[in-house]
């Protein structure tokens, strides 16, 4: 099986710069960033990479759910053209 390709995406935002620590604390704490990890140790992660890595997610999060409904769009008209076929012998 083959590795499928990628194509790096970059995008950037014009903020205020006093807008910046507010976007920060509101996206970590909506998403539960916490300075400190469960053993008592220094979070790695900054505020500032955490709120990118949550954009991240919220984007694969919309792809994911788009996918699933087309999906399950397709397969929904499937079946009623399954059953339609079927019912139609009917008489």
């Amino acid at each position: 099986m083959s590795t499928p390709t990628s194509t790096t995406i970059s995008f950037s935002m014009t903020v205020p710069t006093t807008l910046l620590p507010v976007i920060e604390e509101a996206f970590c704490a909506t998403y539960g960033f916490s300075p400190t990890l469960p053993d008592g140790t220094a979070n790695p992660v900054t505020p500032g990479e955490f709120t990118r890595l949550q954009v991240v997610a919220f984007i694969q999060n919309v792809v994911e759910a788009y996918q699933a409904n087309q999906a399950a769009t397709q397969a929904s008209a499937a079946a009623l053209a399954a059953a339609q076929q079927q019912t139609a012998l009917i008489t």
